[in-house]
């Protein structure tokens, strides 16, 4: 996270510790401490206290250990009704969009794309996510909503630490390409199709990472290296 100076920026703080968790820089079940967090972005405990609590109280943290906020571990039960709001509400966003979206859009969309995949071809599959989720977001910015964008994001708070388990296994599979061509098209039914379609398939496989005791955990045995291998070596979810 960046350096954000030794002044008490509450916002700040709080905005960059929301950008933290939707980059999926914390893990479920990660403790984060006001002096571990206060020492990442450059400032003093109070703000962080603040912001640690305001998502405490948002339900985006839990209280761990010592009550000490925690990144919770998410169900498959939890992130399966995520997964039926999502595809009402981002579904319902790019619909909009499609009637919209203005020529700039496009092209921003077509940028993140473009940049999404390169990262891809690099093997910097945390470049990738963080474009992967600009994409998403371009998309539904594009509706002209703030408040339904805010929902949105509010949502993927909730479920970003698992999001980043998702690593796109074949390119032949993009749904985001079929999202850039119906939005270059105004089609507002086909970009819709293929927004649910790609929330769907990563879905399916994160769920298909829950135990037995209905928790979603890591995929594979690399844990937190599973970005190091390239994604055609992922099962893919059956």
């Amino acid at each position: 996270m960046p350096q954000l100076g030794h002044e008490p920026l509450w916002d700040r703080v709080y905005d960059e510790l929301r950008k933290a968790l939707l980059a999926g820089k914390f893990a479920p079940g990660d403790t984060i401490t006001l002096r571990s967090a206060a020492s990442a972005l450059g400032t003093s405990p109070t703000p962080v206290r603040d912001a640690l609590l305001r998502l405490t109280a948002e339900g985006i943290l839990v209280q761990g250990p010592r009550r000490t906020p925690m990144v919770p571990m998410v169900t498959a039960t939890t992130f399966q009704q995520i997964l039926d709001v999502r595809v009402i509400l981002e579904g319902s966003a790019v619909a909009a969009a499609a009637a919209l979206a203005t020529d700039a859009d496009c092209l921003a969309a077509e940028t993140l794309h473009r940049k999404m995949w390169d990262a891809y071809e690099a093997e910097k599959y945390d470049e990738y996510l963080r474009c992967h989720r600009e994409f998403h977001f371009c998309l539904y910015k594009a509706a002209r909503n703030p408040f339904l964008t805010e929902t949105i994001e509010n949502l993927w708070l909730r479920c970003a630490p698992i999001l980043a388990y998702v690593v796109p296994r074949q390119r032949a599979t993009d749904a985001h390409a079929d999202a850039l061509d119906a939005l270059r098209k105004r089609d507002g039914a086909a970009l819709q199709e293929a927004l649910v379609k790609d929330i769907k398939r990563g879905g399916g496989f994160i769920l298909a990472q829950a135990g037995e005791d209905g928790i979603i955990h890591w995929p594979g045995k690399d844990g937190r290296d599973r970005l190091l291998k390239r994604p055609e070596e992922t099962p893919a979810p059956q």
